[in-house]
């Protein structure tokens, strides 16, 4: 029979189903396409030399004869060598794809065997449990994240911050820990934890530099690497619910935050205090009598937002009123109350629009802070003996994409997106770590950085072997966790150099299981 008279759309005693993918290159193989394949599989940089290798290989090798004489209209351009099928992998059964489902059941297995085929278990790169991860509701420890929590991540694709939320969570075991430093920002992972890397990969001898993206593992960067770093967040938050005193006189006073309400808490929050005498509390604000923008600025508000007349008291450097009992209490009941070394930022200002987060950060600039005067930088300094004050604003501030200095090379930034280089990486012991899973995004931000979403590998390693040294998992997995042992093995019974078809399969091969 002639293959132009074959059926190769299906087959009596199966079946098929059409095509389901999340990613798809290209059609064909080059560089490119190969450096992309092993991009989406978050491969180490060992990985893709391997693949380039095999692919030199593949362009330089002549077809078999044999082959050549039977499929004489093969195009390899007309091919696509690779198709991720889902975006990511999941935890137990009920999370399976329907079309996997369904494969199971027309192969007849039993359900039980069918959840014992589809176990998990978990492999995943890790993060020292401190790391604080960049959510809708602020800054969180990623040991305190749940599933449906939305945290935010890099879409590759457009080079954009956006919202995703988190499927799984998981305690890592202690770890070594790297420790790594750039641009104000550092975090603790483990030595396979990828973070996305921007490479100068021109070839050589030539002078013009190739950036291109890459993901790197902690234990393979380098001081002076390029990291990506999100420098803003995407429009998310609500307005938050006040608590409002059980007073007549407080009747009035604003049940949800606004632009002027959060302003007024930032500048309280500055140089705001309250003053108990002969069983009354009265609010005060310190201020500068000569600044007088800035002191009718703060009257007005606070007329305007509680119905109380604010008047400077006899020492010209604080302003006071009459009545301002509901306002105390309103102070103390929506955690702005506490003395100048135990004041904090309230839980319910990361949750905000951006325009409210903004006024918050206006309030205490105009409170405790000042722009600076230089030739080259007018940056904002913000001053305070409170250390855990300021700590809790630098996250609002960074969550406003203020003062977030980027390395720009524009091809492969944004607006809420860049690259920084690394200061300094240290190795600091080990620490607990714990990771998550990003539904739709194989990332997230946390201090800052963008680092890889973990995933859960489809796997069963029965516990018994594993203690004797017997490993069984995915060749995804094996590249990550063994790559000394995949390094000294793989493609070495038909090696690339072999034939043209040994070449192309090393330079695109996908998926296969790992047993050592």
């Amino acid at each position: 029979m002639a293959v132009e008279d074959l059926d190769l759309g299906g087959y009596k005693l199966g079946w098929n189903d059409g095509d389901q993918f999340v990613y798809r290159p290209r059609k064909g193989v080059n560089e490119e396409i190969v450096r992309d394949i092993s991009f989406h599989k978050s491969e180490p940089a060992w990985m893709t030399k391997f693949r380039l290798s095999a692919l030199t290989r593949f362009e330089r090798k002549p077809m078999l004869p044999w082959f050549a004489d039977n499929m004489p209209d093969l195009d390899f351009d007309d091919i696509y060598y690779y198709i991720k099928p889902t975006d990511g992998q999941v935890s137990d059964w009920d999370m399976l794809p329907e079309g996997m489902k369904e494969t199971y059941e027309k192969l007849g297995i039993p359900e039980a065997e069918r959840k014992f085929l589809a176990g998990v278990t978990a492999q995943y790169e890790c993060l020292r449990g401190s790391t604080r991860v960049w959510t809708a509701a602020g800054m969180r420890s990623i040991k305190e994240l749940e599933p449906d929590t939305t945290v935010f991540a890099l879409d590759e694709a457009n080079r954009e911050i956006v919202a995703a939320k988190v499927v799984a969570v998981a305690q890592s075991g202690d770890k070594e820990i790297y420790e790594i430093s750039a641009r104000g920002r550092t975090i603790g992972a483990s030595g396979n934890h990828p973070f996305l890397v921007l490479c100068d990969e021109r070839r050589p001898g030539r002078q013009r530099r190739r950036y291109a993206t890459r993901w790197t593992p902690a234990d393979e960067l380098r001081v002076g690497d390029l990291v990506a770093i999100a420098t803003d967040v995407p429009e998310f938050g609500h307005p938050a619910v006040l608590q409002v005193p059980a007073r007549r006189e407080a009747a009035d006073f604003p049940r949800l935050t606004s632009d002027d309400l959060c302003w007024w808490a930032g500048l309280y929050l500055g140089d705001g205090c309250l003053k108990h005498s002969d069983g009354y509390v009265t609010v005060g604000i310190a201020v500068d009598h000569r600044d007088t923008g800035l002191v009718d600025e703060i009257i007005a508000v606070t007329d305007r937002l509680f119905g109380i007349e604010l008047r400077l008291g006899n020492d010209r450097q604080r302003l006071i009123g009459r009545g301002t009992a509901a306002l105390a209490e309103f102070v103390q009941l929506n955690g702005l109350g506490g003395k100048s070394l135990t004041k904090r930022v309230p839980d319910w200002v990361a949750g905000l629009p951006s325009s409210q987060r903004l006024a918050f950060v206006a309030g205490f600039v105009d409170a405790d802070g000042y722009v600076r005067d230089h030739p080259k930088n007018h940056d904002v300094v913000l001053t305070s003996a409170n250390e855990q004050l300021l700590s809790g604003l630098a996250e609002i501030i960074a969550m406003c994409g203020i003062g977030a200095e980027e390395e720009i090379v524009r091809a492969h930034t944004s607006e809420s997106f860049g690259f920084v280089r690394i200061e300094s990486i240290e190795q600091v012991g080990v620490e607990p770590t714990y990771d998550i899973e990003v539904a739709g995004r194989h990332n997230f931000v946390a201090e800052g950085f963008v680092v890889h979403n973990s995933e859960v590998v489809y796997h069963k390693n029965r516990a018994d072997l594993e203690s004797l040294g017997v490993l069984f998992c995915d060749m995804d997995t094996a590249v990550r966790e063994y790559p000394e042992i995949v390094q000294r093995y793989l493609g070495t019974v038909i090696p690339p150099g072999d034939n043209k078809f040994a070449a192309l399969n090393s330079s695109v091969w996908s998926g296969g299981s790992f047993i050592y």
